[in-house]
């Protein structure tokens, strides 16, 4: 998810992680999708699989790893006899999952909340100086479904809409930054849901030279 549940906005934190603090807990056949090791995970007592102990019975679970390399913990494929995690890299797996539940809870609730939108790259990592080809990507996520994103230079679009969502809840652009004049410009994507709610991301300053 990308929002701000510390430091400054946009943020990245993992929308789930397990805390050896916590209660035992006994997991049957759910679904679990990651997308990304946690920046809290390394040094810093959270898990992303069962803490040790804290397992209190487990059957049929399913994790979805959608990251690079294997699956940053080793998840008890087995307990008391029972299968207890299998992991895929079978995103469809995932959306299968999403499309059966959103089937058997349909909602009457008219859709008026606007996606959550920021710049990735440039933004958060990549290079604001942009020359020839260039690779634009934003993060997107809705309470729905993020229908597209479209990048745009000083509030002008660029390019075709981004209607593909890649893993990690991106949004990616390959431009070509000759078709606009050298200069300095304000880059902003606007993500749009199902319904037609908008939203605009803070801009970021970039500079085409070429």
């Amino acid at each position: 998810m990308d929002a701000p549940y510390s430091g400054p906005v946009p943020n990245h934190n993992a929308f789930w992680k397990w805390d050896p603090l916590a209660p035992m807990i006994a997991l049957y056949n759910n679904i679990f999708r990651a997308d990304a090791d946690s920046w809290e995970h390394s040094g810093s007592g959270m898990y992303m699989a069962p803490p040790p102990g804290k397992l209190a019975d487990c059957e049929n679970n399913i994790m979805v790893w959608l990251g690079s390399g294997p699956f940053p913990e080793t998840l008890p494929a087995t307990f008391n006899g029972k299968p207890c995690f299998t992991i895929t890299t079978d995103q469809s797996v995932w959306d299968t999952a999403v499309a059966q539940w959103k089937a058997n809870h349909p909602t009457t609730l008219s859709d008026v909340g606007a996606p959550i939108v920021s710049l990735f790259s440039p933004g958060l990592v990549g290079s604001t100086t942009l020359t020839g080809i260039v690779t634009l990507t934003a993060t997107a996520v809705d309470d729905r479904d993020v229908a597209g994103v479209q990048f745009k230079l000083d509030g002008q679009p660029i390019g075709a809409e981004v209607t593909t969502e890649a893993p990690t809840t991106k949004f990616t652009l390959t431009w070509d930054s000759h078709t606009k004049p050298n200069g300095r410009y304000t880059l902003t994507a606007t993500a749009r849901d199902g319904a037609g709610n908008m939203q605009t991301s803070a801009g970021v300053t970039v500079t085409i030279s070429n």
